[in-house]
């Protein structure tokens, strides 16, 4: 336990953004007509996608890769 006044100094990774390719992904769901559920996942899978790499752009993640990782959550969900 540290006592009051210490600082605690280490390594501590960046967070990650993920709000914009949550927004991004559900606009475009909706955009394209699908139900909230479906667009509220595509946005929720997009969002954990671009917390895997650093940087705002670099770190957005295309449909196919959306799209493979609701394939896996929802096999893993059966």
């Amino acid at each position: 336990m540290r006592s009051r006044g210490e600082v605690f100094v280490g390594c501590i990774e960046p967070s990650q953004d993920s709000s914009g390719a949550f927004t991004g992904f559900l606009g475009a769901a909706l955009a394209a007509g699908l139900d909230t559920a479906t667009a509220v996942r595509r946005g929720m899978a997009a969002g954990a996608l671009a917390t895997t790499l650093p940087g705002a752009s670099p770190s957005l993640p295309d449909q196919k890769a959306g799209d493979e990782l609701l394939a896996v959550a929802e096999g893993a969900a059966r």
